[in-house]
């Protein structure tokens, strides 16, 4: 949720919400799983994560629109509009990771919504008086996206909480679902409400959903202190967590209760040193220093389009803005269709065939969208299908990966690891995004998607040179966490996800 949000500026590597369903927690066969929809705080937690989802899409197509037919920006403002929205996890990505660790979730996840809701109200209000610039809505996505890293984060700690390990799986898969069912549906909500009620009111539709997701969070009763395998009043079951992803959005967790400051040492020093292991760690390991190496450029080239592609599609491709948003959100079943078949091409081919084939097809879907030109109908079947492309082969890498992450990381610095891989990752986004307006202000829109397109293809070939394209269902000893088993095993049968 949120201007920044995650899973719409990324496009290798790291999700936001629900980035990976699979999670390390190993569940007997014969034990029945209780499903998580049966747990009340789950059901609120899944409720307002669901709605805020949505609303945010909205505002991934009303902003940009907001400042082209608004306030007359050109494509640098527009990629820069897209840069400070994503600027957060690279100045704050590894301090809110700390902060989520050490601190209470649901506060963290309430008051983030607040400040969303308030500053996102600003601007219908300033549009409606006469006095919203395009410098207000640049401070608006920065404050917007900074909550937005600290609400990401501090989700995938919170959902142990609410689930019991055997119902991990089943919860991101449910909050997975969410996710890519806002992109496909709220895009085209967002197009038609800025046609109907110009784009600075359409942007009440997440001030809503913000507010929608506080009320619901503020009435999840759970004590976070437990940890893991402690009894949560909001669920009514033991929860705990060994290592897992989180809420769609984007897997931010902790293995095991939430931190307590070391007796003696500062919190800002305890701080700094759970931040330099987490890099040594992800930086140190030959796995996932390729996973970052590939993941940060093909978020940088990927951000080169994403932070032009409303205004390519409204001026060089001219549809109308509901069609706009009709385009996004038929584009992004794609990533449907992706999570979809994730899990079982990982089952068949292995995980190295599977994340190579998934930055091919994004690849695909870049270069594709460059040409697109004729007849109008033509133009919009063309921009959908390689939007399909280009989003459908996100979640072939990510789950892929993500899953890699979990076997070969040990539990107790798992959390670490991700925010680590996340700051690692997401910091490429807003170069890329200054680097699309600033191509598409000098070398014109259909270059800079062009050059956007080739260069997502060169994460494909950093893959095949790596020791990830051999990986099929078995990690060599040396590279796997020292408290797991070797064999990397992909988690299905008991775990419905």
């Amino acid at each position: 949720m949120g201007i920044a949000e995650p899973d719409q500026g990324v496009i290798a590597g790291e999700r936001g919400r629900g980035e990976g369903v699979h999670t390390a927690a190993t569940v007997e066969a014969s034990l029945p799983v209780r499903g998580v929809l049966r747990e009340a705080g789950f059901r609120l937690f899944w409720t307002g994560q669901t709605i805020s989802l949505i609303g945010s899409q909205v505002s991934l197509v009303a902003l940009p629109l907001l400042a082209v037919l608004t306030l007359d920006a050109g494509p640098f403002e527009v990629g820069l509009l897209a840069a400070l929205g994503r600027a957060p996890w690279l100045l704050f990505g590894l301090l809110a990771g700390a902060l989520a660790d050490r601190a209470r979730r649901r506060p963290l996840l309430v008051g983030a919504d607040l400040v969303r809701a308030a500053v996102l109200a600003w601007i219908p209000v300033a549009a409606w008086l006469g006095v919203l610039t395009v410098g207000q809505l640049y401070a608006v996505t920065f404050v917007v996206g900074t909550m937005t890293v600290l609400s990401e984060v501090a989700a995938q700690s919170f959902l142990p909480s609410l689930a019991a390990p055997a119902q991990l799986a089943d919860g991101n898969g449910k909050l997975e679902v969410s996710r890519a069912s806002a992109e496909a549906v709220g895009p085209g909500l967002g197009g038609v409400l800025v046609q109907a009620v110009t784009a600075p009111f359409a942007i009440v539709a997440d001030v809503v959903s913000f507010l929608l997701s506080a009320t619901l969070l503020g009435r999840l009763k759970v004590d976070e202190r437990t940890g893991p395998g402690g009894a949560h009043a909001a669920s009514g079951t033991g929860a705990g967590s060994a290592a897992t992803t989180g809420p769609g959005a984007g897997p931010e967790s902790v293995a095991g209760p939430i931190a307590e400051p070391v007796a003696g040492r500062s919190v800002a020093g305890s701080v700094a040193g759970e931040m330099r292991e987490g890099l040594r760690f992800v930086l140190g390991h030959p796995l996932l220093r390729w996973n970052v190496l590939a993941a940060a450029v093909a978020n940088f080239f990927g951000n080169i389009l994403l932070a032009i592609l409303v205004l390519y599609v409204l001026t060089e491709l001219r549809l109308a803005p509901a069609v706009v948003g009709l385009v996004l959100g038929l584009g992004s079943l794609g990533a449907v269709l992706g999570a979809a078949v994730a899990q079982r091409l990982i089952r068949r081919a292995g995980y190295g065939p599977t994340l190579t084939a998934g930055l091919a097809v994004t690849a695909a879907g870049g270069l594709l969208l460059a040409p697109v030109d004729g007849p109008y109908a033509l133009r919009v079947a063309w921009a959908v299908a390689a939007l399909m492309l280009l989003l459908g082969g996100v979640p072939l890498f990510d789950v892929a990966v993500v899953t890699l992450r979990q076997l070969i990381t040990p539990p107790r610095i798992l959390g670490r690891a991700n925010a680590t891989m996340r700051f690692l990752v997401f910091g490429t986004m807003p170069l890329g995004a200054l680097a699309g307006g600033l191509l598409g202000d000098h070398a014109g829109l259909r270059t800079a998607v062009l050059v956007a397109g080739a260069g997502l293809a060169v994460p494909v070939v950093l893959v095949l040179v790596s020791p990830l394209a051999r990986l099929r269902s078995h990690l060599p000893p040396s590279m796997a966490a020292s408290d797991r088993p070797s064999p990397i095993t992909i988690p299905g049968g008991n775990h419905d996800h």
